[in-house]
């Protein structure tokens, strides 16, 4: 009789089911910090006179939202459909101190007991959306969660991030018993992003498959105008100048009319 152990098989996970407990490894290469000014230098620039209540949709293990936070002692709450996103968020925030609410919900699909100033979604969070009504439906519940004036700053991957960058999206770390081999293949004629995550956690390996659009400007600046919003900004990178036909990122601003 065969006594040996045998080897636990693979499963298949939900995107961010397993790799929520190693996000931050993923992510450690991304200044969070620098990040958080930035977004603040936009929405002061754009709203200077009363930026109080934020929402961060897609908000992830919290990493940006509490580094956004402090800066001008926002109310502030953050949203994700994955539970264990949020979980490791909610630690995060108890862990540090810092007065962020998080709560388990879809970004396509949410209403708010009070509208705020402002909502952000950062981190590919719209690249996410295969299907442009999916994106309709992303700005509808935004655009009825804003106060009048309200803003909504969101950032867009476009191809040119998935073609320039592709060397740096195959990658692989280990840290506190958590493992992942990442790869990423770019189809460029239906511009999708696929990516595989090979997870070994808890003596358990888990595969995790997240596909994205790569949109490019003049799709998202087509579907803004089929909203009411205003258009106010799209902006190359993380600066303040305008966005062009090479940007690999493009932070947009939207505004809900007064």
């Amino acid at each position: 009789m065969d006594t040996t152990p045998k080897k636990p098989i693979p499963q298949e996970a939900a995107p961010y089911e397993i790799l929520a407990a190693g996000y931050d490894l993923v992510m450690s290469h991304v200044d969070y910090e620098e990040w958080a000014i930035y977004i603040h230098q936009v929405l002061m620039k754009h709203r200077p006179e009363n930026v109080e209540t934020v929402i961060e949709l897609g908000c992830g293990t919290g990493l940006f939202a509490i580094e956004l936070q402090p800066l001008a002692d926002y109310t502030m709450a953050g949203i994700d459909k994955a539970p264990n996103m949020i979980r490791f968020a909610k630690e995060r925030a108890e862990w540090e101190g810092i007065p962020v609410q998080f709560e388990v919900a879809d970004f396509t699909d949410f209403k708010l007991d009070q509208c705020v100033d402002a909502m952000i979604l950062l981190q590919d969070g719209l690249n996410y959306l295969l299907h442009t009504d999916a994106i309709l439906r992303l700005f509808s519940c935004v655009y009825n969660g804003l106060k009048a004036g309200g803003l909504f700053v969101f950032d867009l991957s476009t191809p040119h991030n998935s073609i320039n960058n592709a060397a740096y999206f195959d990658d692989e770390d280990e840290e506190g018993g958590f493992h992942y081999i990442r790869k990423s293949h770019y189809e460029p004629i239906s511009r999708i992003h696929t990516t595989q995550f090979t997870l070994n956690f808890q003596q358990q390996t888990y595969y995790e498959t997240h596909i994205q659009q790569a949109y490019t400007f003049e799709e998202i600046h087509q579907l803004i105008q089929q909203t009411p919003f205003m258009f106010l900004a799209a902006y190359h990178d993380t600066s303040l100048k305008p966005a062009n036909s090479e940007s690999e990122r493009i932070h947009w601003v939207l505004q809900k009319p007064a």
